[in-house]
């Protein structure tokens, strides 16, 4: 299993989506988690289940990311090569998307 940003224009057909990867579960489990949970973070947490975002969302979430990013730095080691990029491009994407898409994370 994995998760990832769906970004799915309004009023297309879901084959229009597009898929951005962002962790499998066992990296979300080993690295993001964690540091949801000490840090006691809203959104991430919810990527586990899977949460739909709205505009309004979007820098909240970037924050939560920003913090999620900081600590992949210093713990995990030569995984952070494959995490880092990955999050570095959901952040990209989640604030470059307008409106007219429906975001849906998980």
């Amino acid at each position: 299993m994995a998760i990832s940003l769906s970004i799915q224009p309004i009023g297309q057909p879901p084959e229009k989506a597009r898929e951005v990867p962002i962790a499998t579960m066992s990296v979300f489990d080993q690295y993001w988690m964690p540091v949801a949970r000490t840090l006691a973070l809203q959104w991430v947490p919810r990527f586990r289940t899977g949460t739909p975002l709205r505009q309004e969302d979007v820098t909240s979430v970037v924050q939560e990311l920003s913090a999620i990013r900081k600590s992949v730095e210093v713990s995990a080691g030569e995984d952070r090569n494959v995490i880092l990029p990955r999050l570095d491009r959901l952040v990209t994407e989640l604030q470059s998307v307008g409106a007219g898409v429906d975001l849906y994370i998980g």
